[in-house]
C-alpha cells in the first residue's frame, strides 16, 4: 500500500495499442512490472496447441500479470484477485476495458475471514498477512474468502493456469 496515496500513471504497449496503466509510486514496483511485462516474472509457456480457456491470478497487485497472460492468450477468461484496496482499485482501472478480464476485491485463504494486510516496505508487492521484517507496523483490514467455494461460485469447469503470489498465505 502507499500511504500517501500517489499514484503514478503511464502506457504500456498491448495487442498493438498503447493502454494507459496506474499503479503506485515506486522504483521496486515500477521495476516489476517492467519485469512481468517483458516475461521474465512470468514466462509463457510453449507447449504445442496450448490455449489456456482460463487463467486465475491470486494476488493480482495491479493487474501486470493479467494484462501480460491476456496478450499472450486474448481469449482466455481471466479472473484476478486481489484483497488490498489501493491495488485493487489500480487493477479494476488498468482492467476496466477488457471484458475477459474479471476483477475480485478479495484475497484467497482457507477460510472466510477479515485479517490485517500488513503494507510492504515502500512498495505494494510485499504487502502480506504476516507482520515481519518486509511489513510495516500497520496496515488495512482485508476480506479473505475460502478458495474452493470462492471458485466453485464462478462456475469454472477448469482452470487452464493458476498464478498464485501471495505474501504470507
Amino acid at each position: 500500500m502507499n500511504p500517501n496515496g500517489n499514484i503514478e500513471t503511464g502506457n504500456i504497449r498491448l495487442l498493438g495499442r498503447e493502454v494507459a496503466f496506474t499503479f503506485p509510486k515506486g522504483e521496486l514496483l515500477r521495476t516489476l512490472i517492467g519485469r512481468i511485462l517483458s516475461g521474465q516474472e512470468y514466462p509463457i509457456l510453449t507447449l504445442p496447441e496450448f490455449r489456456p480457456a482460463v487463467i486465475v491470478d491470486i494476488g493480482a497487485n495491479v493487474g501486470a500479470t493479467a494484462l501480460f497472460f491476456h496478450s499472450h492468450y486474448p481469449e482466455a477468461e481471466i479472473h484476478c484477485f486481489e484483497p488490498s484496496s489501493l491495488c485493487h482499485g489500480c487493477l479494476a482501472r488498468n482492467t476496466a476495458t477488457f471484458p475477459t478480464i474479471h476483477d475480485h476485491h478479495l484475497g484467497l485463504y482457507d477460510r472466510d475471514c477479515e485479517t490485517v494486510l500488513y503494507e510492504g516496505h515502500g512498495q505494494p508487492a510485499q504487502n502480506s498477512v504476516v507482520s515481519g521484517p518486509g511489513t510495516e507496523e500497520h496496515g488495512e483490514t482485508i476480506r479473505l474468502a475460502a478458495a474452493g467455494p470462492a471458485l466453485d461460485a464462478l462456475g469454472l469447469d477448469e482452470i487452464s493456469i493458476l498464478k498464485l503470489d501471495t505474501e504470507g498465505c
